[in-house]
Formats: C-alpha cells, structure tokens, sequence
C-alpha cells in the first residue's frame, strides 16, 4: 500500500511540473501551479525582460501609450505618473536601455501571479552637449545615476506579464571590468534614430553598440531560489 502511494506521488508530482513547464513555454501564466519551477523562471523572466526593453523603448521614443501599455492598469498613481511621464519627455531627452534583468522571486496571491526581478537600466542624454545631470534635476523620473539598478515588482494582467511598481531600492550600479560602452558619441546616434518596434526590436537584438562592446546583457548568473513567504505588495 505504501509503495502505491509513493508511485501515485511520484506521478502526480511529475505531472504537475510538467504542465507548470509546458504553462510557462506557451505564456499560459493563469495557469502556472508551480511557481519555483526553472523552466517557469527562464520563461518568465525572458517574458518581463521582453516587457522592459518595450517599456524603455517607448520612453526613448517618448510614446506615452506605449509606456502606458508595458503596465499594469493599477500600478500605482497611475494618473499623476502619466502626467509626470508626460512631462519628462517635454523637459528632458534621453536613451534609456535595459542591461539586465535578473530573477528573485514569484508568488501567487489573490491579485494574481507576481514576479520580483532586479533591474539594471542605462539612462543618457541624446545630446552630447548636455550633461546628464541637468535632464536630471529636470525630472523626478529619472534616475540618479546613469547606469543604477531597482527591484522591480511585475504582474501577470490578461495573460501578460506587466510593470506594476518599482519597489526602492535604487542604488548606482557599475559596468563589469572592460564591458562600459566603447563610444558614446555611436550610441547616442543610435538614440536619435531610434524608432517604433519592429525596427526597434531589431536593432536592439544587435546589441547596444554598433560596435557589439556594449553588452546586451550582463553575464549570466544562476537563479535565486525564490522565497517562500510572499512580499509585501
């Protein structure tokens, strides 16, 4: 009898993680019953990565609706982050790129399926005569440092993954020994042209330099086992 059971066990957990796999590959997230699975984790995060470099995309290309469609419908102060958002693409210039994006944690509540991941962002002026400090203290939403990285908090909403909030932790972040960007001037270039997805999506899959020096991501590293207690939303 107890050797039944155990076979029983056996399969229903062989069972239940494969269909958590075959979940995450097909984006089905609503349905995802294993959220500490790493087939979960890797398609996940490929998918709010994918969402961050659309987000970022359409803040370079001072898209408003674009930005607003990277996020969840009740991030918080929604409205008055619209007006802000608004307002930094009048006042300021700037290319925003993501360099990494990296797991920590996900849980389930009864809002949903939610993700924390830790963010790594390149933010620099188009214009090479103005210095990054004064589109700075010309918005809120800007970060103090040029390359800095956050704790991102995302949500599945619809059947897509989404930002909902940054959850502090801002902190100055340091390009890896010999991957800073080789040339500036070639990169702000690029920021001038820069354009809507598909094209966009394009360019950006060649890297973030003309050159390829500027890494498109920073080296792997392995997945953080997830916490079991959920986090403060």
């Amino acid at each position: 009898m107890i050797k039944f059971m155990t076979s029983v066990l056996f399969v229903l957990f062989v069972c239940t993680a494969a269909e958590a796999q075959q979940n995450a590959r097909s984006g089905k997230w609503d349905r995802v019953t294993d959220p500490y699975n790493h087939e979960y984790v890797d398609a996940a995060t490929a998918a709010i990565r994918e969402v961050m470099e659309e987000n970022f995309r359409a803040c370079t290309t001072e898209d408003l609706k674009a930005v607003m469609t990277t996020m969840t419908s009740n991030c918080p102060d929604r409205e008055n982050f619209m007006v802000e958002c608004q307002k930094m693409f009048d006042d300021t210039d700037v290319y925003i790129r993501l360099v990494d994006c990296r797991w920590i944690t996900s849980w389930r509540d009864t809002k949903g399926l939610w993700a924390a991941v830790q963010i790594t962002q390149w933010t620099m002026a188009k214009d090479d005569d103005v210095d990054y400090t004064e589109y700075r203290h010309r918005s809120g939403l800007l970060p103090k440092w040029e390359l800095c990285e956050y704790q991102l908090y995302a949500r599945v909403e619809k059947g897509q993954w989404k930002a909902h909030v940054i959850n502090g932790g801002m902190s100055e972040a340091f390009w890896p020994a010999g991957r800073a960007p080789a040339k500036r001037q070639e990169v702000r270039q690029e920021a001038r042209a820069a354009k809507p997805a598909p094209e966009a999506q394009a360019s950006n899959a060649k890297g973030d330099c003309p050159d390829g020096t500027c890494p498109n991501q920073w080296p792997a590293t392995p997945h953080v086992r997830p916490r079991m207690t959920p986090m403060k939303k």
